[in-house]
């Protein structure tokens, strides 16, 4: 162990455990959610790049420090790679997003616009209807209406 980690490695390593387990859990769940494959997928991919980057995060704060300069590096630099692609990952996950929520805008607007067409189809047999409808009311000669 290095005497110049950032953290204390008892403070560090159970809590990226307790991570660890968690983000398993969630791709376990994810595997088992009703959401479209595509998002699934993504969100997937981001837990597994959560998942490989917690120990080394960990490693990074409760282990090495600047005495040990090449392994230090090495690991910094495979956190700052794997957080750009856990961002580009949230970019495409966004667009993917907005590409559904279109898609699903584009499939109500259809669905509304039938429903209108079979409302006014009714209301339009409907009133037909009454217009076949001979008015059985009581009325006198001059056509006023009685009591």
């Amino acid at each position: 162990m290095t005497l110049a980690a950032l953290l204390p490695p008892l403070a560090v390593f159970p809590a990226a455990g307790v991570l660890m387990v968690v983000i398993a859990g969630h791709i376990l769940a994810m595997r088992r959610a009703d959401m479209p494959r595509t998002r699934r997928r993504i969100r997937i991919a981001n837990a597994w790049v959560m998942l490989t980057l917690t120990p080394l995060v960990a490693g990074l704060f409760g282990y090495l420090g600047p005495d040990e300069p090449r392994a230090f590096v090495l690991v910094s630099t495979a956190c700052v790679f794997l957080l750009g692609l856990m961002v580009l990952l949230a970019m495409i996950d966004a667009t993917n997003n907005a590409r559904l929520t279109a898609k699903h805008r584009r499939e109500l607007r259809v669905e509304i616009a039938r429903f209108q067409a079979e409302t006014a189809r009714a209301i339009a047999e409907a009133k037909r209807g009454e217009e076949d409808t001979p008015d059985l009311r009581l009325a006198d000669d001059e056509g006023t209406e009685s009591a």
